[in-house]
């Protein structure tokens, strides 16, 4: 039955976080958290409040400070077999750290074996990785043969950008995966942004590089968070953070907007080594004039504040297919 006897592959701890608690979960925690919460979206997903609440297999855990003086948030666990819940901060106390650094430990030790096996098999592990690489198909398209440049790109992401349509305005986050996936062969495009779009898709909008992961046996970096306080610092950090062969998405702060918005593209280093910038919503490349476009800093009375920018490396990582078919239709356009 759903939740029940549910352990986390990475911490091997009960806790199921909702859809709500990784929307209103910081950014910083959300990276510090990043294979716990991937552990469990590998296993359960991402469950709604509702359907938590509604489930016999799962117990609410009130808020409660620990000894230390620690704030531990409301939060839900999963009831293990005997129907018993051990939700003290005693129990909490002693399980999570210690079990945390055992799982790691054998996490490290499965990668190993692992890549000892793809060694001894290695038309296998190849058979393996393409079927990662290249699923059958993404919502309802078959695989064809990988695309070049510019039919992957260009108009061919999001060929409904210039309509009067909003949605496609406010799509980016799901525009640069999209790009991606059409590199590798699937003639799709981008859906438009909506008000009642899943929970994974709204979650991929306050978090961009959700949409990515590892390819297996491979690790995950986080997102490098760059501080600038103008275009020159910025170009500076990103040649110092970006090589060539390499290519990131890149989410900003752009000018006139509210706070917490921010536009999704893509960023490398050309042919030339010089700093380029696709933006496969609109469908056009920028070279260092881009940076121009970036808001870097915003004032409340006296006090002046800096918007970070960030950059994520998703030319070593795989699209999620599951999130593809929520972001995504057939191309209802021949390629242009």
């Amino acid at each position: 039955m759903r939740f029940k006897n549910y352990r986390n592959p990475y911490t091997n701890d009960n806790r199921i976080y909702s859809f709500k608690d990784l929307y209103d979960m910081p950014f910083g925690e959300l990276i510090r958290k990043k294979q716990e919460v991937l552990g469990q979206y590998r296993v359960l997903g991402v469950p709604r409040e509702e359907e938590l609440q509604s489930s016999e297999n799962v117990v609410h855990v009130e808020a409660y400070t620990r000894e230390d003086g620690t704030e531990v948030k409301a939060h839900y666990r999963s009831k293990p077999g005997g129907g018993s819940v051990n939700n003290t901060v005693t129990d909490d106390i002693k399980t999570e750290e210690p079990i945390q650094e055992k799982q790691e430990v054998q996490t490290d030790k499965n990668i190993q074996e692992q890549n000892q096996d793809n060694k001894q098999q290695p038309e296998q592990a190849e058979k393996e990785t393409d079927e990662q690489l290249y699923p059958k198909e993404i919502a309802g398209v078959k695989r064809g043969k990988p695309m070049s440049p510019s039919e992957a790109g260009g108009k061919n992401v999001n060929p409904n950008y210039d309509s009067s349509d909003d949605g496609y305005k406010i799509n980016c986050t799901s525009c640069v995966p999209v790009h991606w996936a059409r590199k590798m062969g699937f003639n799709i495009e981008a859906l438009p942004a909506r008000e009642d779009d899943p929970g994974q898709v709204k979650m991929l909008r306050r978090y961009p590089y959700y949409a990515f992961e590892p390819k297996e046996g491979e690790t995950n970096e986080t997102p490098v968070k760059i501080r600038s306080n103008n275009a020159k610092e910025c170009i500076k950090q990103m040649e110092e953070n970006i090589k060539q062969g390499e290519c990131y998405e890149f989410w900003y702060h752009p000018p006139k907007t509210e706070d917490g918005f921010a536009h999704t593209v893509e960023i490398y280093k050309n042919n030339k080594n010089e700093l380029e910038i696709y933006d496969p919503q609109g469908g056009q490349t920028y070279g260092k004039e881009y940076f121009d476009k970036i808001d870097y800093k915003k004032r409340e009375g006296i006090k002046k504040y800096y918007y970070p920018q960030y950059i994520y490396r998703i030319d070593n990582k795989v699209p999620k297919h599951d999130i593809l078919e929520k972001i995504s239709r057939p191309a209802q356009r021949q390629i242009q």
